[in-house]
């Protein structure tokens, strides 16, 4: 069996390592890690050295960086765009648009540019 390495203290993307936490179900050592958001989580020794974990989950939810384009304002088919969107989990942008029909919704930035997604699901009704 391969000799335990101390993590404590060592930084893994926005995780700071505490200290020694529970192994997992499958027996996988855990250490228990605070975000730079300020929450903590327990991730595998595994998680953190490859990088799969990169945060408690705040990652694809943070405020957006300022080299984005702002589609604020901007009209794509049936939907006006009202407002920047949280990220989903992968870090995707969303916004948050008006149709036409007065009805809102959430549209992932690619699906807005290409057109796939028209307006709010009511144009496909008609």
């Amino acid at each position: 069996m391969a000799q335990l390495i101390d993590l404590t203290g060592k930084k893994f993307n926005k995780l700071t390592v505490i200290e020694r936490a529970e192994n997992n179900k499958s027996g996988q050592a855990r250490w228990k890690c605070e975000c730079d958001c300020g929450k903590e989580v327990a991730v595998t020794t595994t998680d953190l050295k490859s990088g799969h974990t990169k945060s408690c989950g705040c990652y694809g939810r943070e405020k957006p960086k300022a080299n984005f384009t702002d589609l604020t304002g901007r009209r794509f088919n049936r939907l006006t765009v009202i407002e920047r969107a949280e990220n989903n989990k992968f870090g995707q942008a969303f916004w948050k648009c008006k149709c036409d029909c007065g009805k809102e919704t959430i549209v992932n930035t690619r699906d807005l540019k290409s057109g796939h997604t028209k307006s709010c699901g009511c144009f496909l009704k008609n």
